[in-house]
């Protein structure tokens, strides 16, 4: 994919002929969801789970809000945010999905009947660091 950065198109470039037969002949990108806080909140581990119709992904690291601290992870935060696709880009809903007991996540994938992401954990290595299965 590039981007024309004078007229701001997008357009796809194939580097195998094979790439045709995922996108079609005349593929066209819609932006589903937007961060209009200016944080990284699109960032990792795009996972489409067909079963809901949604997307998972991950932030980058970004700051705590205003008034919380956490030493264990420099003050900062990894969200996984959950958009629920919908036929009508009106009606795109995101939400914060970040499960308890995940801390600092990264990457992740479909796995069995629902999401495997590593968590990076914190200077304290509690809970660790490893691969944690999400349902």
């Amino acid at each position: 994919m590039t981007k024309n950065s004078k007229s701001g198109a997008v357009s796809f470039v194939s580097l195998h002929s094979s790439f045709q037969s995922i996108v079609g002949s005349f593929p066209s990108i819609v932006l589903l969801k937007e961060d209009v806080d200016g944080l990284a909140t699109f960032h990792e581990a795009c996972i489409y789970h067909a079963a809901t119709k949604s997307v998972f992904v991950t932030s980058n690291q970004i700051p705590l809000p205003n008034g919380q601290t956490d030493d264990l992870t420099s003050n900062k935060r990894i969200v996984v945010t959950r958009v629920y696709d919908h036929d009508d880009l009106t009606k795109v809903v995101s939400v914060d999905a970040t499960p308890q007991d995940l801390v600092m996540p990264n990457g992740g994938i479909n796995y069995k009947s629902g999401l495997l992401f590593c968590a990076q954990g914190n200077k304290s290595n509690f809970p660790p660091s490893g691969l944690v299965a999400s349902s």
